[in-house]
Formats: structure tokens, C-alpha cells, sequence
């Protein structure tokens, strides 16, 4: 398996071998300075919305445990109308996907309609 070389270590090559001028190199260190910084910023932690989501999708698999069987988004909604009934029939759909993705929900279609159901 070869490793994936980044543009911070494509300017550490270029910086070690090539021949250029001081202000060239200046630039290059800058960038490759900005690059690292920058990488270094990044945060694993999921932002203020992300974990919001993935509370609304939690909500969203407790009403299908209570639904207990295959059913469409709108009767999930329906089921829960404090809760997913205040939301979007896009939200509801879009926090199924995560569910979905995440292997916890199974869909099948049926002329033409989605039904979920917990795996």
C-alpha cells in the first residue's frame, strides 16, 4: 500500500531538492506553514448541529422501536406528532439516511413507497 502524499509533503520535497530563488522559497515555506497550521485546527468533534442531528435521529429510531413495524416516513411522523411532526417530511427523510447509512435502519420499496424498519 503506498501512502497518499500530501501537498504538505510535495512542499517538503520540492523544498529539499529544488533549486530556486530566496523569495520563491519564502513563499513556499509560508504555504507550507499555513498548510500545517490549518491541518493542525481541524476538530474530530461534530459541530453544534451535527450532534443536534444525530439527538433528532435517536428520537427517530425510540418511535420506530415503538412502531414496531415497516413503515413510511409520513406514518413515523404521524406517530410521533410532538416531536417528528414538527419537522419537515425532508428532515424526517434526511435523519432516516443517517440511520440508514449507519446500517440501523433497512428500507424496502413497495410500488413505488419506502418503508423502514429497524434491523
Amino acid at each position: 500500500m503506498t501512502n497518499k502524499m500530501t501537498y504538505v509533503d510535495a512542499l517538503n520535497t520540492v523544498l529539499s531538492t529544488a533549486t530556486m530563488t530566496e523569495e520563491v522559497a519564502e513563499k513556499l515555506f509560508a504555504l507550507r506553514d499555513q498548510l500545517v497550521k490549518r491541518n493542525s485546527s481541524k476538530s474530530d468533534k461534530p459541530s453544534k448541529k451535527q450532534a443536534e442531528n444525530l439527538a433528532s435521529a435517536e428520537h427517530l429510531a425510540e418511535v420506530m422501536k415503538q412502531v414496531g413495524k415497516p413503515s413510511t416516513v409520513s406514518e413515523y411522523m404521524a406517530a410521533d406528532p410532538e416531536g417528528l411532526g414538527v419537522m419537515s417530511n425532508q428532515k424526517v427523510s434526511a435523519l432516516m439516511r443517517v440511520l440508514e447509512s449507519a446500517g440501523r435502519v433497512e428500507k424496502t420499496t413497495e410500488k413505488r413507497k419506502s418503508y423502514f424498519a429497524l434491523r
